[in-house]
């Protein structure tokens, strides 16, 4: 009998790598890993998703999944992926560089405060015909939702799941008079609930029509409520907040949306034009000079000079700042889940108020939220 496990990278296919542990045959601890595009504030970045990390029982608490684990992060490095994410269970994937940057939202409203005049023909999602203009307007939805999926064409198809892991999709169209798509619901396929993961449109002129298919199909189903898992400032959020309604957000010490930096320099790399960008606002506007970061995994300075910033490997001598922050620190902070003056009162963080102060005009706190049906 092999005494060691033989780690085993498979392609599944371009987008799926599974990373096992492979003794006498059996496959016994594994996970996969799914390739993806990932908006991060308004820049495209690369992401490794990890998901269905498990052990076969009678291998258990022998270091097996430690040991895909790490492999995944030395995996994602090769593959020039910049971020690593996955949602998972408190008090275990902090090893692996992971922490927790992605909050939970729910909204509800009373079905009866919400009117159903506007009348609406909606249908089906069917691939073949509605995809394209479901992928457009998703994409004009999420062009600066941090932690969003970027859906490419040569994959995406359908909505896998509704608002957990083992809930069915009930995709829906909303027709225009002209019988084109203005607008898209993802529902959650529970005939007990009606409950919304995702919503898109063309406009927001189809948002009463949306609206009014809610009410008639919470009303017809007997349902007092409709609830929606998106963020506070999703359109539809705030639309509905005329008709009043309650918005929760929890967030957890470990486990869940939990998300680490794979490649520091090519990542801030991808960012500085979003950078120069920000180099325009109240907050920077004026500034010039260099900020160091310096973390676990590398150090990286930016430069603003003459409103454009540049992001260069090293922690140079000359810069006017340096910040002495761990890496998923700077993630919190990178995706608007912390912000630096906060972040700066944690242990293992050196960083002065004007540090605090520069970082925090960079990158203003944020709402990162992936849609239930792009999770892993």
């Amino acid at each position: 009998m092999t005494e060691e496990p033989i780690l085993v990278r498979t392609p599944d296919d371009d987008r799926v790598t599974m990373i096992s542990l492979n003794l006498d045959g059996e496959d016994v601890s594994r996970l996969w890993l799914f390739h993806f595009d990932m908006r991060l504030r308004t820049a495209t970045v690369t992401m490794g998703g990890i998901g269905g990390v498990g052990t076969n029982d009678d291998y258990r608490k022998r270091g097996l999944a430690s040991r895909v684990m790490s492999d995944s992060v030395d995996y994602m490095a090769e593959h020039d992926q910049d971020i690593g994410m996955l949602f998972g269970i408190r008090d275990f994937y902090e090893r692996w560089g992971y922490v927790t940057a992605m909050a939970s939202h729910e909204l509800r409203v009373n079905t009866a405060h919400l009117p159903a005049d506007t009348p609406v023909e909606v249908v089906d999602y069917d691939p073949a015909i509605h995809r394209d203009a479901v992928l457009a307007m998703y994409a004009a939805g999420n062009t600066s939702r941090s932690c969003a999926a970027v859906r490419g064409a040569h994959y995406w198809t359908d909505f896998e799941k509704g608002t957990d892991w083992d809930e069915n999709a009930d995709g829906k169209v909303l027709l225009g008079e002209d019988g084109v798509a203005i607008a898209y619901l993802n529902m959650v396929g529970d005939p007990e609930r009606t409950r919304v993961a995702e919503s898109g449109f063309t406009s927001p002129s189809a948002l009463p029509a949306v609206t009014s298919y809610l009410a008639r199909r919470a009303s017809d189903a007997g349902h007092d409520r409709v609830t929606a898992c998106c963020p506070p400032d999703d359109p539809l959020a705030i639309y509905l907040r005329h008709y009043g309604c309650e918005h929760r957000q929890w967030t957890s010490n470990s486990g869940g949306g939990m998300m680490r930096i794979i490649r520091l320099v090519p990542l801030f790399e991808k960012l500085t034009e979003y950078l120069t960008g920000r180099a325009a606002t109240a907050g920077l506007r004026g500034w010039a000079g260099a900020i160091a970061l310096r973390t676990d995994i590398g150090d990286v300075t930016l430069r603003v000079h003459d409103g454009a910033v540049a992001a260069a490997e090293g922690s140079e001598s000359d810069a006017d700042l340096i910040v002495e922050i761990p890496q998923d620190r700077l993630l919190q902070l990178l995706v608007g889940y912390r912000d630096a003056t906060t972040i700066a009162l944690d242990e293992g963080v050196v960083m002065s108020d004007d540090a605090a102060r520069v970082l925090d005009a960079m990158f203003p706190p944020d709402t990162p939220y992936m849609w239930w049906s792009d999770r892993f």
